[in-house]
């Protein structure tokens, strides 16, 4: 199918307070009222993005419609499909907040929303992706059962988390029914991104996301599925230390545990490399030490190795 409804435009001369997109972002732009439509970015706009590490190939669109809307990522869709290379991104600008209340629940894909800039990246999901999420999550709630807390640890699962500037989903997230003190649901205790044909500075960016927020997130995961090889990195990540002189209120994640599992070749069995297990303290994910009995979240190789079975399978059956 052919974008019928957008067009790529060239990059014109920028504004005072304004850049254009350009390389490494391209641009597409609905092409109807062109009056409406303009081809630069405000400063703080291509701040934001650059800061996410977005892949080259990411399309931007004029908002103009749920129709629009729809029809343009169902598009962008079949290319992340069918195109090993396409990344599976799609940015919306012009965003109003009433709009996107209005109707998130009809967006394809999880929602990254920044309500100042009135700029949306939807990231689309797909079979490899659901697979990934799902049979973690699945290994996480074996593990609840396994400590008996498994009525007390909510599944958070996409649940949108909101910050003054920035509204996100993660792909699985939890959090204990009983709270510390003071202790709100915004946050999740321990949150999982996937990233399916992502570029692991795309993924840390998310895990910074998800860990500067006064150790309310203990644990962030990411599950790394490269292609077209399948290989699949798992990395346990903690808030890192601010480094001096600056001393950055926001300093980069750091990977604490990491396994990568490579898809054996010509019927050889997959090859396993890092650590022997992923561990999820009790304390991280529950927000209390742990009672007799209780021991900590432990996800074996052959474990992840059943998350990687699954995620083959799905990229084979697309």
């Amino acid at each position: 199918m052919q974008d019928s409804e957008a067009t790529k435009q060239s990059i014109s001369q920028p504004g005072a307070n304004s850049e254009p997109l350009g390389h490494p972002l391209a641009r597409s732009l609905h092409s109807r009222e062109s009056e409406k439509v303009t081809n630069k970015l405000s400063k703080q706009s291509r701040r934001f993005l650059e800061q996410l590490h977005l892949p080259p190939d990411v399309s931007e669109y004029e908002y103009s419609g749920l129709p629009h809307l729809q029809e343009v990522t169902g598009q962008a869709y079949n290319r992340f499909i069918t195109n090993r290379t396409q990344s599976p991104f799609v940015i919306f600008t012009n965003l109003p907040v009433d709009e996107f209340e209005q109707n998130e629940d009809n967006f394809f894909g999880r929602v990254d929303y920044n309500p100042n800039l009135q700029l949306l990246i939807l990231t689309m999901v797909s079979f490899p992706y659901e697979v990934a999420a799902g049979v973690f999550g699945r290994l996480v709630d074996d593990r609840a059962k396994e400590n008996d807390v498994r009525r007390i640890l909510l599944p958070r699962g996409s649940t949108r988390t909101d910050t003054p500037d920035r509204w996100k989903q993660a792909d699985k997230s939890w959090i204990p029914r009983d709270l510390p003190p003071g202790r709100t649901t915004q946050w999740p205790s321990i949150a999982v991104e996937v990233g399916y044909s992502e570029t692991r500075e795309k993924l840390k960016s998310d895990m910074k996301f998800w860990l500067n927020t006064n150790n309310e997130v203990r644990m962030a995961l990411s599950i790394d599925i490269k292609r077209p090889s399948g290989t699949i990195f798992i990395t346990a990540w903690k808030r890192g230390a601010p480094i001096p002189p600056r001393m950055s209120s926001n300093p980069e994640p750091q990977a604490t545990q990491e396994i990568k599992i490579e898809r054996g070749k010509a019927g050889q069995k997959p090859h396993i490399t890092g650590n022997s297990n992923l561990t999820i303290p009790f304390e991280n994910i529950m927000l209390r030490r742990p009672g007799q009995g209780e021991v900590d979240f432990v996800i074996s190789r052959e474990d992840l190795l059943e998350v990687a079975e699954g995620v083959w399978f799905a990229m084979d059956n697309k």
